[in-house]
Formats: structure tokens, C-alpha cells, sequence
């Protein structure tokens, strides 16, 4: 992180706070953001949890053209059929990697060809490669239901506490003068 800054210093780009926040979170996270979207998800209630879910959600998730609200790019049904062929290849290739796995064993310690074994071992980098774009899936979909649910709480929210009534979560917080 510092080795950021001290580019930017030596630059003279050092008076852009702006890009100094950009640098840092684009660091820390390892996605690229805009001012006016980190500071979109610094109000969410809890904003590591936010920017972890942007990150990993990124690809179901759009902000509208006033960075002002969060909405899926794709529909909710869409969202759920990836849910689903990502839990069928979940499934198929946990069961792939099991029964390769026995196939490979079985090849090993009888006296076949070694071509056999490579075809388990294929078998069974295949089925985790399946394995692993699965849980990737299911992760972005999760992610990215996860955010939207905590911005439209936000927004209930912050629509309760402008017509002047304090959330249940808060009250007592406020009335103990913590």
C-alpha cells in the first residue's frame, strides 16, 4: 500500500484525495470502484460485509446512473435457474470426483494400462474444475441477493427514521446515550 502513495507522491497526484481513496480500495479489495460508490457502500450498515459482497457479487449487481441505488442487472428468476444448475453441477461433480476417484484407485492397484489411470486422473481435475465454477456461481448469487436485501433494509430504514420514527434496532441505543 505505501508503495501506492509513494508513486503518487513522487508524481505530484498526492492532492487528490479522491484518488488516494480509489487507490486504496481498489488495494484492499482488489476491485475497482468509483468515489461515489465507496462512499454509497460506506452507509450501509455494515460496509465490509458491503464491499465483500460487491466484490464477490460484482457480476449480478449494477449501480443505477446516480450511483444511488443498488439493482441486479439480470432478473430474479434468471438469478435463480443459475442457482440451480450451479447446485445440480455442485452435486454431479462431487459425485464425479467421488466415483473417478474409486475408478483411479481401483485402476491403480489392478494391472491396466496407465492410460486408464490418466483418464481417472482427467476425470477427476475435470470434476473439480465443475466443482469449482459451481461454487463460484452460487457464491456471486448469494453475494449479490445478499447486498440488495441489506440497501433495501438501508433504505426502509432510512424512510422510517425520515418520518420521524427511530428503528426497534436503534431505540434503545439512542435512549441509553451510547
Amino acid at each position: 500500500m505505501q508503495n501506492v502513495f509513494d508513486v503518487l507522491d513522487n508524481e505530484g497526484v498526492n492532492s487528490s484525495p479522491k484518488l488516494q481513496v480509489e487507490l486504496a480500495f481498489r488495494e484492499f479489495f482488489n476491485i475497482r470502484l468509483n468515489i461515489n460508490e465507496i462512499q454509497f457502500l460506506l452507509r450501509m450498515e455494515s460496509p465490509l460485509k458491503s464491499f465483500n459482497n460487491y466484490k464477490f457479487g460484482l457480476r449480478h449487481i449494477e449501480f443505477d446512473e446516480y450511483n444511488s441505488a443498488l439493482k441486479l442487472n439480470k432478473k430474479r428468476g434468471f438469478l435463480n435457474f443459475i442457482m440451480v444448475i450451479s447446485i445440480i453441477g455442485l452435486l454431479g461433480s462431487s459425485l464425479g470426483i467421488v466415483v473417478m476417484l474409486l475408478f483411479t484407485a481401483a485402476a491403480v492397484l489392478s494391472p491396466v494400462s496407465a492410460d486408464i489411470i490418466a483418464t481417472g486422473l482427467v476425470g477427476v481435475i475435470g470434476s473439480i474444475v465443475i466443482l469449482w465454477v459451481s461454487l463460484d456461481s452460487i457464491r456471486a448469487v448469494n453475494a449479490s441477493e445478499s447486498l440488495i436485501k441489506d440497501f433495501e433494509a438501508a433504505k426502509t430504514t432510512k424512510e422510517v427514521a425520515q418520518q420521524g420514527a427511530a428503528p426497534d434496532r436503534y431505540s434503545a441505543t439512542l435512549h441509553s446515550g451510547r
